[in-house]
């Protein structure tokens, strides 16, 4: 057996009791096999990562811990308003898809600031379009500054 078999096997070993014990009840454990547990399970895209791949921030509204924004290096900003069950992209109408750096106002989290132009070196980066901000939570935006920076990397 070579040596990339033995480690599936006890990864498979390891794997099996505590897989069947949280998915099935007690005394169906017995009948049912890892392999046929495992493929009813299906890979599904849900989030940011999906769209670009390197995740620049991640402001989490602190009156609502399930309120979160994700800045994306080449994939915009998407929300999240249940803990990251599902995803919405908020920033595809703007002008610019690249993302540095988010904000939210700490008086106000439905103020959502966002720095366009990822602040990496590269020649996957795209350059920015200024500075935006949201006074609904992402519903809408507006151009507030900074047009010619290209890259914003923070906030403060």
């Amino acid at each position: 057996m070579s040596n990339c078999a033995c480690q599936q096997s006890v990864y498979r070993r390891e794997i099996h009791p505590h897989l069947l014990t949280i998915a099935l009840p007690f005394p169906a454990r017995a009948q049912v096999s890892v392999a046929d547990a495992l493929s009813s399970l299906s890979l599904r895209e849900i989030g940011p990562a999906v769209a670009g791949g390197r995740i620049a921030d991640i402001e989490v509204n602190p009156a609502d811990p399930s309120v979160w924004y994700v800045a994306v290096g080449s994939g915009g900003v998407w929300k999240t308003t249940n803990a990251g069950v599902t995803w919405t992209p908020v920033f595809d109408d703007q002008p610019s898809y690249s993302i540095g750096d988010l904000a939210l106002d700490p008086a106000n989290p439905e103020v959502v600031w966002a720095g366009t132009g990822e602040n990496v070196s590269g020649r996957h980066v795209a350059w920015g379009s200024g500075l935006y901000r949201s006074r609904d939570g992402g519903g809408s935006w507006e151009q507030v500054g900074l047009a010619d920076s290209e890259h914003i990397g923070k906030i403060l």
